[in-house]
Parts: C-alpha cells; sequence; structure tokens
C-alpha cells in the first residue's frame, strides 16, 4: 500500500511516498508554492510526475484545521477536503496542522536528530512541547497515554499577543503595534519576524535602513557587519527562550521542549550563546521548575513529512 504525505508550508510544498509499515520516505520533492496556482496542481503535478495512486493520503499543512476547507496561513492557496478526495481520486485524505506533525514526529527522532541546548532532564511518559520560527511560528504538544499512545495538541499560540521582557522589547512591540495594529509572537518570532524587529530598532534609534532579508540580517549578525542586525539576532533568540518557556508551563512539559524551522539548526552557536536558556529560565517563581525542562534543537531531516506519516501509525498502515 502506497500512502502520499506532504508538508505544505508557507514557502513549499514536499512530498512523498510511504509504503506500507514503514515512515522511510520515499521519492521526497520540494515544489516551490508560487510556481502552482493552487494546491492541487502541486499535488498532481508530483504525482503526474511519478505515475503512481496512492490509496491514502496525510497533508500536515500550514494552516488552522477547523473545517472543511482550508486556508493556508502564509501563502494564497485554499482548497475543499471533499474536492480534493475527486481531484485526486483518493478516499483517506487526512488534514493536519503542520505543527500537529511535527509533534507525532518527536518519538522518531534519535540522538543525532537533537541537539540539547542547556540543562535540564527529559522525564520519560511526560508531554512534550515544540515550536518553530521558519516562515511563521508553529507550536504544538504531543501527550503519551497511560496506553503508551501518542495525542497531539495542534494550537495557534504563535499567533498570541506578545509579551515583552524589558523596556526595550516593549518599545520595539510598540513601534510594530502602531503600524501592524497588533503584535504576536509570529511577528517576532519568523523570517519576517527577525526583520520586523531590525526594522523597529531602527525606528527607535532614528537610523535609517535598507530592506533586507531575514538571511541577510542572520549573517550581518553573525559577522558583526551591522549593529542592529546583531541586536536584531540578539533579541530574536532572547524572546524565543521567553515564549519557548512560557509555553513549557502552558503545557507541563517535563518530556521536554523542542525547537524546530530553518533558523535555529543553522545559527546553533549564536542560539548557545544568546540569552535563549536564562530566559527560558527566568519565570520568578518557577525557575527551579523551568531549570529541570530540558531544551533541543531540532535538526532531521523532514520530519513534518515522518509526521504526517505517523498518522496512520495506529491503524497498523505505517509505523
Amino acid at each position: 500500500m502506497t500512502i502520499l504525505v506532504g508538508d505544505i508550508g508557507g514557502t513549499n510544498a514536499r512530498l512523498a511516498l510511504v509504503k506500507d509499515a514503514s515512515l522511510k520516505l520515499e521519492h521526497m520533492q520540494t515544489l516551490p508554492t508560487q510556481s502552482f496556482a493552487s494546491f492541487d496542481e502541486a499535488v498532481l503535478t508530483y504525482l503526474q510526475r511519478l505515475d503512481v495512486k496512492p490509496s491514502k493520503a496525510c497533508f500536515a499543512v500550514a494552516a488552522p484545521i477547523n473545517d472543511e476547507r482550508v486556508s493556508f496561513t502564509n501563502n494564497p492557496w485554499s482548497f475543499s477536503v471533499a474536492e480534493l478526495r475527486l481531484q485526486l481520486n483518493i478516499q483517506d485524505i487526512r488534514v493536519i496542522n503542520d505543527f500537529e506533525a511535527m509533534a507525532r514526529c518527536l518519538p522518531h527522532l534519535k540522538a543525532a536528530d537533537v541537539t540539547k541546548v542547556g540543562g535540564g532532564q527529559v522525564k520519560a511518559s511526560q508531554t512534550k512541547a515544540i515550536l518553530g520560527p521558519g516562515t511563521g511560528l508553529g507550536m504544538a504538544a504531543l501527550l503519551e497515554d497511560q496506553n503508551g499512545v501518542y495525542h497531539p495538541l495542534a494550537t495557534e499560540g504563535g499567533h498570541a499577543r506578545f509579551a515583552a521582557s524589558n523596556e526595550r522589547e516593549w518599545a520595539l512591540s510598540k513601534v510594530l503595534e502602531k503600524r501592524d495594529g497588533f503584535v504576536s509572537n509570529e511577528s517576532l518570532l519568523s523570517g519576517q519576524g527577525l526583520i520586523n524587529i531590525r526594522w523597529a530598532l531602527s525606528q527607535l534609534d532614528g537610523k535609517g535602513v535598507s530592506p533586507v532579508s531575514a538571511a541577510q540580517i542572520c549573517e550581518a549578525a553573525i559577522h558583526k557587519t551591522e549593529d542592529v542586525s546583531v541586536e536584531a539576532f540578539q533579541i530574536f533568540w532572547a524572546v524565543l527562550g521567553s515564549v519557548a518557556g512560557d509555553y513549557a508551563m502552558q503545557t507541563g512539559a517535563l518530556g521536554g521542549v523542542y525547537i524546530s524551522g530553518g533558523i535555529a539548526p543553522r545559527y546553533m552557536s549564536a542560539l548557545n550563546d544568546s540569552d535563549f536558556r536564562s530566559r527560558f529560565e527566568a519565570k520568578g517563581d518557577y525557575r527551579s521548575y523551568l531549570e529541570g525542562i530540558a531544551t533541543f534543537v531540532v535538526s532531521a531531516d523532514q520530519p513534518g513529512l515522518i509526521g504526517a506519516a505517523a498518522v496512520f501509525e495506529n491503524e497498523g498502515e505505517a509505523r
């Protein structure tokens, strides 16, 4: 039996096939979302290239899942699940939040797939939390019941209101609020968030800056070629620590907190040298609670696709 799995974000659609009782990905391809007018066009293109007809499918999408129609947060695609079944001729199609897939992947990570940041220990059979700044900010958790069955909890915590931890963060959040009307965690913790931080700092300091990409800000910070990028990068890691610590308490994540996305694995040295872990633990009377929780950066290849395949684990179709 062949299962089609997809990890669909704001920038790329990653698709692969899984065979029967395996989480091994085959024929993985990355399709830029901007190259296709619709989601079904991208999927049909992939299937036609391989000349394959899967019997089941699971798509992890960067969108809230609350009705039959799915509209993406960071790209213009939308689709109807019922119509997709007809277009792809696949009756069993599951659609899950992309960070539900990330959560489902966690039990399948190997030691080489993660890097520990700071202290703390993982407690067995306890809730795990995952958050990942990338195109947006995804957040989810994974609970294990008394029978060892995992239950993912998809959230939209990335869109919760940002809470500043010092005067500098409060000031830059007010600059962003004046421009955008609302400042969420994602407003700072994403590729665009890094751009937002740099811009807001330049406004606060009365210094004009040329527009640059998030990647350029990271490189300028690493090589210390622009002071405002250096500060923006420092604030990014500090805020990530604060949000991760809040989320650890909100979910009771004694099983560990995991950071995914494209930014953290690429800049591990900067993360280790930052205030990430100190801000993670800076929770007043609950400092000792946070000190006991381990934090990790996920560097696994295609964890979203593995998590999408894991949807069928308990049904005997993939494990």
